[in-house]
């Protein structure tokens, strides 16, 4: 039988600022060299946004960073919403997931 081969040399599990930055900054260079496709970008994004200490570690210059990235993949066309983390609760009055909730009396 044929040995498997290791898929990536991605960090399973990213605990610093310092491994998050070194995982944009590997999409970015993919991304610009179009050597990703925008769903594994945003993917990649998403994992990143789900963290347990994501609040923690995006700092202003990271949250720039993926904002740069997600625009990148809404500008091809994805109707994507735009993450809370990155660009604060929407504004329009409704709830999170799309569901209009602005006329609903609790």
């Amino acid at each position: 039988m044929a040995e498997e081969k290791p898929k990536t040399t991605a960090k399973e599990k990213f605990e610093t600022r310092e491994d998050v930055a070194e995982f944009i900054a590997e999409i970015a260079a993919r991304v610009a060299e179009n050597k990703v496709p925008s769903l594994h970008t945003m993917l990649a994004l998403d994992r990143l946004l789900r963290i347990p200490n994501s609040v923690e570690i995006f700092d202003d210059e990271l949250k720039n960073k993926a904002k740069e990235l997600w625009h990148h993949i809404k500008a091809i066309g994805a109707e994507l919403q735009d993450p809370p983390l990155l660009f604060g609760a929407p504004s329009s009055g409704g709830a999170v997931d799309g569901c209009d909730t602005s006329n609903k009396v609790v």
